[in-house]
């Protein structure tokens, strides 16, 4: 994986995540959620230097996501 298909798969499980409904008031409500976040969680686990300059992106270009 290079920089650019994990950028593009960090951005849209978060974006999958933000999306997901949840279950208990919590956003890790639902199992779907648990295994998003647990996707990103290995995704920032696995190239954390990437994961901080895809956040340092998203401040910028998409705050709302941030």
């Amino acid at each position: 994986m290079n920089y650019y298909e994990f950028k593009a798969a960090y951005v849209s499980k978060l974006i999958s995540f933000l999306n997901e409904p949840s279950g208990s008031g919590w956003r890790i409500g639902t199992p779907r959620s648990r295994k998003l976040a647990s996707e990103l969680a290995d995704l920032e686990e696995a190239h954390p230097l990437w994961a901080e300059k895809v956040e340092d992106w998203l401040a910028r270009e998409m705050p709302d996501l941030a």
